[in-house]
């Protein structure tokens, strides 16, 4: 039995493995599924994170929706309290969004209705009037 360029034993086709060359492999498939158990974990975070952030942009569409009367500064302080309400109750925010409770992230929703209520509110420059001659 030789040796790799990279140091690893190599193994001759024609014999049947050897009991280092076993041990090798089976700490190697170890250190794989160690991998995959790891990017599954991610895999889930990163679901669990846009499922979260569905259920927060449903929230908050159906917020909006449900103010629609409103405008600017009214509608940013009212959308701000309801959003911290939702916060406190994830009951009530899955039932605005229309998702699953395990889907609202109370800190998320903190989170939008603190850069909400601290907007501005929008208004559109005033138009020039017409020249009149």
């Amino acid at each position: 039995m030789g040796m790799q360029s990279s140091g690893e034993p190599r193994v001759d086709q024609d014999q049947p493995p050897t009991p280092e060359q076993l041990e090798l492999l089976a700490r190697q498939i170890q250190v794989v599924e160690q991998n995959a158990q790891l990017v599954i974990g991610q895999l889930h975070a990163v679901d669990r994170r846009a499922n979260q952030a569905e259920a927060t942009l449903a929230l908050l569409v159906g917020l909006i929706g449900a103010h629609a009367e409103l405008d600017g500064g009214y509608l940013l302080h009212r959308i701000s309290q309801d959003l911290r309400l939702c916060a406190e109750s994830p009951e009530i925010a899955a039932a605005i969004a229309q998702c699953d409770p395990d889907h609202v992230a109370p800190e998320m929703i903190r989170t939008a209705a603190s850069a909400i209520g601290s907007a501005e509110p929008y208004s559109a420059p005033a138009r020039p009037s017409a020249a009149k001659h």
